[in-house]
């Protein structure tokens, strides 16, 4: 029984040494649940977590206050660009790499004969991580929203080059506030071209429908750290109603999910994260969660595909399951597949990238 708990064991000592915050990790493994729930039930109308499609704005705020945190505390920008660099790219290689492999095979199988295999060309592009913005199609689903965290880091990352961090709120403000003109402007004048190519530019720049969740991510550091003013809390209700009304800006299909079901999960992500800026979100944080959100960015990387065209599959239509157990089942095994990413290559390959390029084994982790 004790070895059944290893993980979670793991997980939990892990927490302990490291200064990672406890109920951030929750948060990540609530948000990362919430997309594999969405995931596994997407294709079955009757079934479909429809919240689930929200999960990622959980992390968008995560990373708002995280990414934030990190530049006051980095020496340089070098240590940044590495830190991410190792935190981000060689796992998202090896699913990358595994996702690929899965579909050679998929549609290489016998009852997949009309299927093409994705080109070459596709996986180096994917490869990237940046792949959207040369339109060219992700090779898994949950892939669309890592260029706009990349978007994100290369903003702060100019922001703290020219000594401008402490004015983030102020520069990311007003970048929303002409956003918001122009939506504005553009709906009342849709006829205006320059307006019009402002939106299509916008529109490819993912990043700035999605700002209100960034900055409020940074609002909460700031009153993690120095207490809530008036202003601070004007910000985040600001920054909700904001991304209330880039609902109809999402780039990824919310399968039903209303702009009032929108609306009232992000109220929910934002009482969460006000309990926690607050220092009363200790009720998050237990072995489960803590698990969870080790693994997080591993699960988040590899799941949908195998989900969708070989453990659904095989569950539901070939051993006829329930589908509740089949998605119960689905989650399982991606969360044990998860779990072996994280602990075997994902942890080992990111401190070894950072002893490679910086020689230096106490670089912020």
């Amino acid at each position: 029984m004790k070895c059944s708990f290893c993980f979670l064991e793991m997980a939990a000592q892990d927490n302990k040494i490291s200064s990672r915050i406890d109920e951030l990790d929750a948060l990540r493994g609530i948000a990362a649940i919430l997309v594999v729930i969405f995931h596994c039930t997407m294709l079955h109308d009757a079934y479909t977590f429809t919240y689930g499609a929200a999960g990622v704005e959980l992390f968008f705020i995560i990373s708002g206050f995280v990414i934030f945190m990190t530049l006051n505390h980095v020496r340089s920008a070098k240590d940044f660009v590495i830190n991410r660099f190792a935190r981000l790219y060689p796992i998202y290689w090896f699913c990358v790499l595994l996702t690929f492999i899965l579909m050679l095979f998929h549609n290489n199988m016998g009852n997949n004969t009309t299927a093409t295999s994705p080109p070459y060309f596709q996986l180096a592009a994917n490869m990237t991580m940046m792949q959207r913005y040369f339109g060219i199609q992700d090779l898994d689903g949950p892939y669309w929203s890592l260029a706009v965290e990349l978007a994100f880091y290369a903003v702060m990352l100019l922001l703290y080059t020219y000594k401008a961090i402490k004015k983030t709120i102020h520069v990311l403000m007003a970048v929303m506030a002409v956003e918001f003109a122009v939506a504005l402007a553009t709906q009342n004048f849709p006829a205006n071209g320059v307006l019009t190519g402002i939106s299509v530019c916008s529109n490819y720049l993912y990043l700035i429908h999605f700002l209100p969740l960034f900055l409020s991510g940074v609002i909460f550091y700031h009153i993690y750290t120095e207490g809530g003013t008036t202003s601070r809390y004007i910000g985040i209700l600001f920054c909700y109603f904001a991304q209330i009304a880039e609902y109809p800006n999402r780039h990824v299909d919310m399968f039903g999910l209303k702009p009032s079901g929108y609306a009232a999960e992000l109220a929910v992500f934002y009482i969460l994260f006000l309990l926690f800026v607050h220092k009363k979100a200790g009720f998050l944080v237990n072995r489960l969660t803590l698990f969870t959100g080790r693994i997080s960015y591993a699960l988040y990387l590899f799941h949908q595909y195998i989900i969708l065209n070989f453990i659904i599959p095989y569950f539901d239509t070939k051993l006829k399951w329930p589908y509740f157990l089949t998605c119960l089942a689905a989650i399982v095994i991606v969360v044990i597949i998860a779990a072996v990413n994280t602990l075997y290559i994902d942890e080992p390959l990111r401190r070894k990238v950072k002893l490679l390029l910086t020689g230096n084994k106490k670089i912020l982790r």
